[in-house]
């Protein structure tokens, strides 16, 4: 049985697996679980960001993290994630780059909620989970005052996925190396 509901704090572990298998070019997938422990251990504490997702069987298999206000990246890092941001500088530069040119390009519009990361467990992956989330959040945010959901792509498929579904529009673009990332909103 598949059930949709807000992650919790004893969820964090998987959701942070999750995180680590289906988006492992993520600059906090590289960094590693440290991070992302503290990362979405402050989500759940502001009571303006959310974290839903997918249980199949009572196991976490997919998850949407939506913010309303920005989590400040720097509050969350300590010496030892500091330490880990250095060796990649050296180790990986291309991956630390784009995160500073993401962060520097990040954008967001008013009266808006952003989906800042959506994964499903590898194994449950094109099974419609994605949708469901993302119809869920759109239902639920959809009775309070907010005008769009917004999101930042670099994938072409997902792109399609969103225009095509959602009737999402872009809004902003920019290019990273030979990378393009598209800023997309939608009407909830």
């Amino acid at each position: 049985m598949v059930k949709i509901r807000k992650v919790v704090e004893k969820d964090i572990p998987r959701l942070i697996n999750i995180h680590l298998n289906s988006l492992p070019e993520d600059v906090m997938s590289v960094i590693g679980k440290r991070i992302l422990d503290k990362y979405y251990s402050s989500i759940l504490k502001d009571k303006s960001n959310y974290i839903f997702g997918i249980y199949y069987e009572k196991h976490l298999v997919s998850f949407c993290c939506i913010a309303r206000s920005t989590i400040n990246i720097i509050e969350i890092f300590d010496v030892f994630i500091i330490s880990s941001f250095f060796k990649l500088f050296f180790s990986k530069p291309k991956i630390i780059f784009s995160a500073i040119i993401q962060f520097l390009n990040h954008h967001k519009l008013e009266n808006s909620l952003e989906i800042s990361f959506i994964a499903t467990d590898v194994n449950f992956q094109s099974k419609g989970f994605g949708r469901m989330l993302i119809n869920h959040i759109n239902e639920y945010f959809g009775k309070m005052k907010i005008d769009y959901l917004i999101t930042k792509t670099s994938n072409d498929r997902l792109k399609r996925f969103y225009i095509e579904n959602y009737n999402a529009k872009t809004y902003r673009t920019f290019k990273i190396f030979d990378k393009k990332y598209y800023y997309l909103r939608w009407w909830i």
